[in-house]
């Protein structure tokens, strides 16, 4: 079956960043998803192709490093796990 294929530039306002807005590609999947709930896995794909600077967004939201903030997310992991 032929596939379509759009490629799409994505604008936030620096607010949605310090707010935690982050564009992965299992985000932009949810987000498309969202529209097409019908849809099996296999019949959707989402890659971002560019992104800004993770050490950038990070800083901006509020945290001193990426390392922090991946340290963050690790440690909020372990503990919604029992761990």
């Amino acid at each position: 079956m032929a596939k379509f294929k759009w490629t799409v530039e994505i604008e936030v306002d620096e607010v949605w960043v310090e707010d935690g807005f982050d564009l992965t590609d299992d985000r932009a999947h949810a987000m498309v998803c969202n529209d097409l709930a019908y849809a099996y896995g296999h019949e959707i794909r989402c890659k971002v192709i560019k992104a800004p600077d993770p050490e950038a967004i990070a800083k901006t939201q509020g945290y001193k490093s990426l390392a922090e903030k991946i340290g963050q997310a690790a440690w909020r992991k372990s503990v919604l796990k029992g761990g």
